[in-house]
């Protein structure tokens, strides 16, 4: 189906819009915001849960309150894998 490839198939840029300013937490929880169980958005205490954990997961937690514009390419990158993994 169209849903399940969408969580399957994905796009990380390089590179961040300009003007973007978010932490790293904000942006896992942003990405997690267009995730939905059953239609439904999920809870802002299961966000703040499923974010932390992929950022845990991919062993970035410590960025968890960095400017997203202050990090490094890796860095950012990083924090688009842990994207998708909360997703």
């Amino acid at each position: 189906s169209v849903a399940e490839r969408a969580r399957r198939v994905t796009y990380m840029p390089q590179n961040l819009p300009p003007g973007l300013s978010l932490s790293v937490m904000e942006s896992v929880i942003a990405a997690l915001r267009v995730t939905s169980v059953d239609g439904l958005p999920l809870s802002n205490d299961a966000c703040l849960r499923e974010a932390f954990e992929a950022l845990q997961r991919i062993g970035i937690a410590h960025l968890a309150d960095q400017w997203l514009n202050t990090l490094s390419g890796g860095q950012r990158q990083l924090v688009s894998l842990a994207q998708l993994i909360a997703r």
